[in-house]
């Protein structure tokens, strides 16, 4: 495969929030001296690609093939030095039945949060030493990040002062959960806001605070 190697890795490239479906195989696939094994497994021979991501965010990986698979994420450019992101094994090969697995479509999901610039090193590989497949991987991409706006001091009558605070979710898919409010290491406290909610894709809410 023209992908064999990690210096070829494929490039998918995703501009902003979306997905994309990229397809390969891993016949005639080789490990590279120094590869890490996969998920702990032999494996037959992997292949690569890589992802950027434009601003923070989730990367949702789905894999299709008709064996057992090891779908592995890193960061890092050097083959042996590949710090690990995210892992997904498949089944055990006998299927808990102590015989081989017969020709199926096995789907693995994988999600991540990803970091702004940071690029992704994806290795997909047979879960079985000698196992060849063909590799259908589909990839979402998705700015589910928190945006807070401004933040300005208020105060009602005879009340000690509280900041208001609007926050959004800017991804049009995923929706994010709010977990609590702080400044710095200290905690503020809800005033009109439970503390801790639910923000649907695009949505926002305007909170106010106290020290």
């Amino acid at each position: 495969p023209t992908n064999d190697r990690l210096a070829d890795a494929r490039i998918i490239r995703l501009r902003d929030t979306g997905s994309r479906d990229v397809r390969g195989h891993n016949v005639a696939a080789t490990h590279q001296p120094g590869e890490p094994r996969h998920a702990g497994v032999e494996g037959s021979g992997s292949v690569w690609w890589s992802f950027r991501a434009p601003r923070g965010g989730d990367l949702s990986l789905t894999s299709e093939s008709t064996v057992r698979e090891v779908v592995a994420v890193y960061t890092g450019a050097r083959i042996t030095n590949l710090p690990p992101a995210a892992v997904a094994r498949g089944a055990d090969p006998s299927g808990g039945s102590g015989g081989p697995p017969g020709n199926e479509s096995l789907r693995r999901a994988l999600g991540f949060p990803v970091q702004r610039q940071q690029r992704y090193l994806i290795a997909v590989d047979s879960l079985l030493e000698g196992e060849t497949t063909g590799i259908r991987l589909f990839v979402d991409y998705d700015e589910a990040t928190l945006d807070v706006g401004s933040i300005f001091p208020s105060v009602g009558a005879g009340e000690r002062p509280f900041l208001a605070v609007t926050v959004r979710n800017t991804s049009r898919f995923l929706p994010l959960r709010v977990d609590g409010f702080a400044s710095g290491v200290s905690s503020l406290v809800p005033v009109d806001c439970p503390s801790s909610f639910r923000l649907d894709p695009g949505r926002s809410r305007r909170c106010h605070v106290r020290p």
